[in-house]
């Protein structure tokens, strides 16, 4: 860029006179750091790109937070399950999230902003400073598992690796996991390793095929 000689600064000029060095300056500088086309289109592409995230909220506010979710639009999934909750003069059933204090959310980068205004939610979970990122395969998985006429248990163990594998038979069919030995019976698991849970069940050996060698621990 040309830049013409500017006359020195008259130091006595009134203070609510925007000196014209700065502006010169400034047009020079964005003239060198205007991102070119290409690049504009690659960061915007990137930041619209959505990915699944686990969002972690208050205590008990899994499901309003759902609702705010569901109104702005944002896709979300809130696994649950029934309980059964002991009173002291009775047992009631209750419909309960899967992994309390978690949401799963599928959100770009503008998305994930809009979160941060919604009541109840603390933060994105994270290691090392980087976002913690859900592969699509296992939340497919948690849907089919939660939908299922099937007892599962979450445990926060850690489990031995596993021969991984896909359901292909039965009202579970779809889930992938790992046929692991939990408490002495075959299981298979889902492992969310971004909230360091897993979600274990029960499985016929006859339901399922290997899709993969045997993970090593």
């Amino acid at each position: 860029m040309l830049l013409t000689k500017v006359p020195p600064l008259n130091r006595d000029r009134p203070s609510n006179v925007p000196s014209v060095i700065p502006m010169i300056r400034l047009m020079a500088v964005a003239s060198r750091e205007t991102p070119s086309v290409s690049s504009v289109t690659s960061m915007t592409s990137g930041s619209l790109k959505k990915k699944w995230r686990v969002l972690y909220v208050r205590p008990r506010w899994e499901k309003k937070v759902d609702v705010q979710l569901e109104e702005r639009g944002i896709e979300r999934f809130l696994p649950l399950r029934e309980e059964v909750r002991q009173w002291s003069d009775r047992k009631k059933k209750v419909i309960a999230p899967l992994f309390p204090g978690y949401i799963f959310v599928h959100v770009d980068e503008r998305e994930r902003n809009i979160t941060f205004d919604l009541h109840g939610t603390v933060n994105y979970v994270h290691f090392s400073g980087v976002l913690a990122e859900v592969r699509p395969d296992i939340i497919d998985s948690l849907r089919i598992a939660v939908s299922a006429p099937a007892d599962i248990e979450v445990t926060g163990d850690r489990l031995e690796s596993g021969t991984p594998i896909k359901i292909v038979h039965g009202p579970m069919t779809g889930v992938k996991g790992m046929l692991i030995e939990y408490r002495g019976e075959k299981r298979i698991a889902i492992v969310v390793d971004s909230i360091r849970q897993a979600v274990v069940m029960e499985v016929g050996l006859n339901e399922v095929q290997v899709v993969g060698e045997r993970l090593k621990g």
